[in-house]
């Protein structure tokens, strides 16, 4: 489907304070009227009734991203303050589980030999 040439400037467009507005919106949470039609004893009433919309999460995300960038940016790089678990210490750790299994398996065999 050909784009249209004024589709395409609308989209360079930078964000309205509306649609800045409706983003959060959707990110919090909001509630509306909205007017609903019963039967009731063959007769139509029309009935206004609160609506309650939840956040939606994938608004949230989007407006933290770009709202507080610095703080909810997903980095696909490791931070290089992050001084987190070497490959030695996994391993010793993965050591002492094993260690600590088979210690488990013996003791229950034993209790089912005294029995």
């Amino acid at each position: 489907m050909p784009r249209s040439p004024r589709r395409c400037a609308t989209a360079a467009r930078p964000p309205t304070p509306r649609s800045r507005a409706s983003i959060y919106r959707r990110a919090d949470g909001y509630d509306y009227v909205a007017e609903k039609v019963f039967i009731h004893r063959g007769e139509a009433k029309k009935v206004d009734c609160k609506v309650h919309v939840p956040p939606d999460v994938q608004a949230c995300i989007f407006w933290l991203r770009n709202r507080r960038r610095q703080d909810w940016l997903e980095r696909g790089r490791p931070d290089p303050n992050d001084c987190g678990l070497t490959v030695l210490e996994i391993e010793e750790a993965a050591e002492r589980a094993r260690r600590m299994r088979e210690q488990g398996r013996e003791q229950t065999q034993e209790q089912a030999h005294e029995r």
